[in-house]
C-alpha cells in the first residue's frame, strides 16, 4: 500500500487513527502491530510470513546478546556476527542472487537457473532496522527488548515499513512505552502531511510524466532532440526523484508524530 494513495489517506489512515484512540492503553501496541501487518500484507501478503520469521529470529538473537552481556558471558560478538550475516545474506539473496547467477551463466559452460522470487516489499528497510537493533544491544546503547510485541512493532511499524526512514532502535525504544496522541501533535502533523502529499502529487508525478514524454521518443526522433532538451529531461528526472524520495521519508516521519 502506498502512503500517497487516496485509499490510504481517506480510509486506512483515518480508520487506524480512530481504532487507536478508542483502544485501551494496554492494547495499543498490539493494535499497531495488527494494523502494520494488514498494511504490509495489503501489498505483499506472500512475504508476511518472511517478515514474521525474520522478526522472531532477530528478537531471539538480540535477547541472547542482552542476556550474555548482563551475565558477563562470552559469545556476544559471535551472536552479533550470526545475526548480521543472516540479515545481510537474506537481503543479498533477494536483491542480487538473480544478477549473480546471470553473471555466472555468461562465464560458465553450463546454465544455472536464476531464482524467480519477487523482491519483498521493504526488505532493505526492515533488514537495517534489525541490524540497528542488534548493534544497539551489543554496544549497550539500549537494553534488549524482552517484550516480543514491542519488538515486532519496532520492526513492522507501518509508516516506515516500506519507504523508511531507518530509525535506530535506541531512538525508537522510548516511544514503545508511551506514544500518546495529542491535539498539538495532530495539528502539527496534518499540515506537514498535506504539504508532503502536494509535493508528491503536484510536483513529483507531473515531473515524472514530463520526463516520460521525452524518454518515450523513438531512437530515430531522438537524434533531432536538442541537447538542452535532454539536459532538461535529466533535470526533470532528478527533481522527480528528489520530491518523491523526500515525500516518502517526510510522510513517514509525520505519521509517527
Amino acid at each position: 500500500m502506498n502512503l500517497s494513495t487516496l485509499f490510504f489517506v481517506f480510509a486506512f489512515l483515518p480508520v487506524s487513527l480512530i481504532l487507536y484512540l478508542v483502544c485501551p492503553r494496554v492494547c495499543k501496541n498490539a493494535l499497531l502491530v495488527l494494523i502494520s501487518f494488514v498494511f504490509y500484507a495489503w501489498g505483499s501478503p506472500v512475504y508476511l510470513l518472511l517478515l514474521l520469521l525474520v522478526t522472531v529470529f532477530n528478537y531471539c538473537v538480540g535477547l541472547d546478546i542482552g542476556n550474555c552481556a548482563e551475565l558477563g558471558r562470552r559469545g556476544t560478538k559471535f551472536l552479533l556476527v550470526i545475526g548480521v550475516l543472516f540479515n545481510l545474506l537474506l537481503l543479498g539473496f533477494y536483491k542480487y542472487a538473480a544478477f549473480a547467477i546471470e553473471t555466472l551463466n555468461a562465464i560458465l559452460p553450463f546454465t544455472l537457473n536464476a531464482p524467480s522470487a519477487a523482491l519483498p516489499l521493504g526488505i532493505s528497510f526492515f533488514t537495517f532496522q534489525n541490524l540497528s537493533y542488534l548493534s544497539d544491544v551489543y554496544h549497550r546503547r539500549a537494553p534488549a527488548q524482552k517484550n516480543p510485541l514491542d519488538f515486532c512493532l519496532y520492526v513492522s511499524f507501518f509508516p516506515k515499513m516500506i519507504s523508511g526512514p531507518i530509525v535506530e532502535y535506541a531512538q525508537f525504544e522510548p516511544q514503545l512505552k508511551s506514544h500518546p496522541v495529542t491535539l498539538y501533535k495532530v495539528s502539527e502533523a496534518v499540515p506537514m502531511l498535506v504539504l508532503g502529499l502536494a509535493k508528491k502529487v503536484l510536483l513529483a508525478d507531473n515531473l515524472g510524466a514530463a520526463f516520460q514524454s521525452i524518454s518515450a521518443l523513438s531512437s530515430g526522433s531522438l537524434s533531432g532532440v536538442a541537447r538542452r532538451d535532454l539536459l532538461f529531461a535529466s533535470a526533470l528526472l532528478r527533481l522527480q526523484r528528489l520530491f518523491r524520495h523526500g515525500h516518502r521519508h517526510g510522510e513517514a516521519v509525520r505519521l509517527r508524530l
